[in-house]
């Protein structure tokens, strides 16, 4: 099984992703996909010392401001982490 995470998909992104990814990964064994700006997501990792063992990154660099409409992610987001993941 993997488990696919959208890693600017709450607050305090993308490092509380991260951060619970990485345990996730550590305590079950299971390999996670991180969907996002794969930049932002190593620096993070490196910047916090967050061994990134069990995960891959998924590169999506298209952010969706909160307040837009979720119809138009197929659309003007197609690279978003929520449309590629």
């Amino acid at each position: 099984m993997n488990i696919i995470v959208d890693a600017f998909g709450g607050d305090n992104a993308p490092l509380a992703v991260l951060e619970g990814c990485a345990q996730a990964a550590a305590e079950l064994g299971a390999p996670i996909t991180l969907v996002g700006d794969r930049a932002r997501i190593e620096s993070a990792a490196a910047e916090h010392n967050i061994a990134m063992t069990g995960l891959e990154i998924v590169h999506a660099p298209d952010v969706i401001p909160v307040e837009e409409d979720p119809v138009k992610l197929r659309g003007e987001y197609k690279n978003s982490s929520m449309a590629v993941g």
